[in-house]
């Protein structure tokens, strides 16, 4: 559960992160974006590694809910790529000019 993929998991706190709670944020952070193991934050937060792992399984599962509720990421990278088809950039720049 814990071995997401760490750049999706990015782009999840970076979207979403506001949504959890500060502990929650914390915790994600520290995992994903500083390399900490779950013993060095339960030792940080002086919490047991079961406890660390518990709270980061639901934020990932909050994170997870968010997305596929509201579908930011997915939309942003669909734009990306439409940004990189030419045809895209013709016919929103028709679009544009006509509105």
């Amino acid at each position: 559960m814990l071995n997401k993929d760490f750049f999706r998991m990015g782009k999840l706190i970076s979207v979403y992160g506001k949504m959890l709670s500060k502990k929650q944020l914390i915790y994600l952070q520290y995992y994903y974006e500083e390399n900490y193991s779950i013993d060095e934050i339960g030792e940080m937060g002086n919490i047991t590694r079961q406890a660390v792992y518990d709270v980061l399984k639901r934020s990932i599962l909050k994170l997870e809910k968010y997305e596929e509720e509201f579908a930011l990421i997915e939309i942003r990278e669909l734009l990306e790529d439409l940004k990189k088809d030419k045809k895209y950039k013709e016919r929103v720049g028709r679009i544009l000019k006509d509105a």
